[in-house]
C-alpha cells in the first residue's frame, strides 16, 4: 500500500497524495452540512444556542461591551464566532438571517478543521486509505452529531485544538502552545494540549524552551482575556463562577449511572433546568459532580505521565493528544 511521505517543506502545504482524500472529506462534510441545514425536520433544532449568539452579536455590533454591559458565560475567545455572521449578512446586503450566516461560518470553519487534519496526517505518514477514512469520517460530523453540530460554536475551538495537534505532530511545539492557548480562550478544553507541547519543548530543546512555550501560552490567553478583566472584572467573574458551579448535566458520564439506577432500581432523580441545561441535583449528583471535576484533572495528568515515559514518536504524540482531550471531555460534569 503506498505511503504518504511527509517532509519539512510540503509542496503547496500538502503532498499531492493527500489532496484527493482532503477533497473527498470536504465533499462529505459539505453534503452532511447541507443535509442537516436544509432538511425540514431539523429546522426547529437549528436555532439552539444560536438564539443567544444572535442577541449577543447584535448588542456587540451596537457597541455594548460583553461582560460589562450584558452577561455572557463563554470565554472571550468565542466572541468572534458570534459577531462574524452579523457582518457577513451585512456584506451580503442583509440577505437571509443570522442563523443562515452562522451556519455558513461553521461550514468554513469545518472545512478548515479537515485541512488541519490533513496536515497532521501528512506528518504522521498516513496511508492513502487511512487518510480517506479519517477525513471522510470527520466529514460526516454534522450527520453523526445531528443539528446540535450546527447550533453551537464548537467547531471553532475544535479547529484550534486540531490545529494544535497538527503543529505538535509537525514538531512545532511552540506554535502548538499558541494555538492551544487560543483554543483555551475560546472553550477551555484545548488547554489539555499545552502540557504535551511543553513536554515536547523540554524533551527536545530543554527547560528554557519549555519556559518560553509556557510564557507564549500565557501571553496568548492574556491578550484575549485581560482587556475584559480590566473593563469588566465582575462580568468575567460571574461567567467563571457560573461554569465552575454548574450541577451535574444529564448528558454527562456521571449522570449515566444515576439514569441506570433510575431505570433498574427505581431510584428517584431530581432534574432541574439551570445554566441553560437539564441537570441532576441532590447529594448523590453533587458528589458525582465533585468526583467528575477531580477526574477531569487527574485523567489528563495520567496521559502526560505516560507520554513523558514514551519514546515521543509522532504516533504516540497524536495518541496522547486524543487521549488527553477525550479524558477531559469524558469526565467533565457538563
Amino acid at each position: 500500500m503506498p505511503r504518504i511521505r511527509s517532509s519539512s517543506r510540503l509542496s503547496s502545504f500538502l503532498p499531492a497524495e493527500l489532496r484527493r482524500p482532503l477533497l473527498a472529506g470536504a465533499g462529505v462534510f459539505v453534503a452532511a452540512w447541507s443535509f442537516v441545514s436544509f432538511l425540514p425536520a431539523y429546522g426547529d433544532w437549528l436555532f439552539g444556542d444560536v438564539r443567544f449568539y444572535d442577541n449577543w452579536a447584535n448588542m456587540m455590533s451596537n457597541h455594548l461591551v460583553p461582560y460589562r454591559d450584558f452577561n455572557l458565560e463563554y470565554p472571550p475567545g468565542a466572541l468572534p464566532m458570534f459577531l462574524v455572521p452579523v457582518y457577513l449578512r451585512k456584506l451580503a446586503g442583509y440577505y437571509s438571517t443570522y442563523y443562515f450566516w452562522f451556519r455558513i461560518e461553521l461550514l468554513v470553519v469545518g472545512l478548515l478543521v479537515l485541512l488541519a487534519m490533513a496536515y497532521a496526517l501528512a506528518h504522521l505518514g498516513a496511508s492513502r486509505r487511512r487518510a480517506y477514512a479519517a477525513l471522510c469520517f470527520a466529514g460526516t460530523g454534522p450527520v453523526l452529531l445531528g443539528p446540535d453540530a450546527l447550533a453551537r460554536f464548537d467547531y471553532w475551538p475544535a479547529l484550534l485544538a486540531v490545529a494544535a495537534v497538527a503543529a505538535l505532530v509537525a514538531r512545532r511545539p511552540m506554535l502548538a502552545c499558541g494555538l492551544a492557548a487560543a483554543g483555551t480562550a475560546a472553550k477551555v478544553y484545548p488547554a489539555v494540549l499545552i502540557p504535551l507541547a511543553l513536554i515536547e519543548l523540554w524533551r527536545r530543546h530543554g527547560r528554557r524552551a519549555a519556559a518560553k512555550g509556557l510564557s507564549l501560552a500565557l501571553a496568548v490567553v492574556g491578550a484575549i482575556t485581560v482587556p475584559f478583566v480590566i473593563v469588566a472584572p465582575h462580568g468575567l467573574s460571574w461567567a467563571l463562577h457560573r461554569q465552575l458551579n454548574r450541577p451535574l448535566q444529564v448528558e454527562s458520564l456521571g449522570a449515566v449511572f444515576f439514569g441506570a439506577a433510575h431505570q433498574i432500581a427505581g431510584v428517584h432523580l431530581h432534574v432541574v433546568e439551570s445554566a441553560g441545561s437539564d441537570n441532576l441535583v441532590g447529594s448523590g449528583p453533587h458528589l458525582a459532580g465533585t468526583l467528575s471535576s477531580v477526574l477531569t484533572l487527574l485523567a489528563p495528568l495520567a496521559v502526560y505521565a505516560l507520554y513523558a515515559r514514551s519514546e515521543g514518536t509522532r504516533e504516540e504524540l497524536a495518541t496522547a493528544s486524543v487521549a488527553a482531550v477525550t479524558a477531559y471531555v469524558a469526565f467533565s460534569k457538563v
